[in-house]
């Protein structure tokens, strides 16, 4: 009776310890199955930043072609000011040489219209000796004619 009663209580204690040890098996695969869970999210965000990494890069290198074209164009465009501004120096070059050509054209245009008014000036004189001296030699022949009349 005594021998039952011990062993009774060691198999209450037996199966009071597989109880214990069943509830800790059963923390131990809810433990397990949340670190699996956790790995599976951890290696899902892992992926996850891979792809954005990768995309990140991929704008990274468009960002660095865009540039360099805004580079090249930039380039271009001083290269066409730069030319735009020489032309526009010869332009003003070769507006004042012409200014100064026809400053020139201007002065020889004044210096001919003295020259002309001098011509006419002059031409008007010799007219007017050539009148005095055709008056002249009328009166020259008139006086001709007198003396002859008078010697006959």
């Amino acid at each position: 009776n005594k021998l039952d009663a011990e062993q009774n209580r060691l198999q209450k204690e037996k199966d009071k310890q597989d109880v214990e040890q069943e509830r800790l098996q059963k923390e131990k695969d809810k433990q397990d199955a949340e670190q699996s869970k956790l790995k599976e999210e951890k290696d899902r965000l892992d992926v996850e930043q891979k792809r954005l990494q990768k995309e990140k890069d991929k704008q990274d290198a468009e960002q660095k072609r865009l540039q360099k074209e805004k580079d090249k164009q930039d380039a271009e465009q001083n290269r066409l000011q730069e030319e735009k501004d020489k032309q526009d120096a010869e332009q003003e070059r070769l507006q004042k040489e012409k200014d100064k050509q026809d400053a020139e054209q201007k002065r020889l245009q004044k210096e001919k219209d003295k020259q002309d008014a001098e011509q006419n000036r002059l031409q008007k004189e010799k007219d007017r000796l050539d009148v005095e001296q055709n008056r002249l030699q009328k009166e020259k022949d008139r006086l001709d004619v007198e003396q002859n009349r008078l010697q006959k």
